[in-house]
């Protein structure tokens, strides 16, 4: 399959929102770079927004911010309360996770 067709078929990992265009696709460190995450293990596919909304933030230090924004109903850009909402689940159960989860 054509690289550029696999990304077209992307599920972003944080919003779990599929990526529409290939432009949209991203890879980001899950544990930031900036604080010495490694390449390795570390990287997953995501949309776009979700990759500079999370920007260099640890998982942890995300879901607070989301939290806050959920609690005094505060949007981001063009992601709804709703999306807000599914993040924060993702995160929630992707940390909290049984398997060892993730940093």
């Amino acid at each position: 399959m054509d690289a550029s067709l696999a990304k077209l078929k992307a599920v972003c990992f944080y919003c779990t929102r599929k990526v529409k265009y290939a432009g949209g696709f991203t890879r980001d460190h899950v544990f930031p770079k900036s604080l010495g995450g490694e390449d390795k293990g570390n990287m997953v596919d995501c949309c776009y927004e979700c990759n500079q909304f999370k920007a260099d933030q640890t998982l942890s230090q995300w879901l607070q911010v989301i939290e806050t924004m959920l609690k005094y109903q505060l949007p981001y850009k063009n992601y709804t309360l709703t999306i807000l909402g599914q993040v924060r689940r993702n995160i929630w159960r992707k940390l909290h996770s049984k398997k060892g989860g993730i940093k």
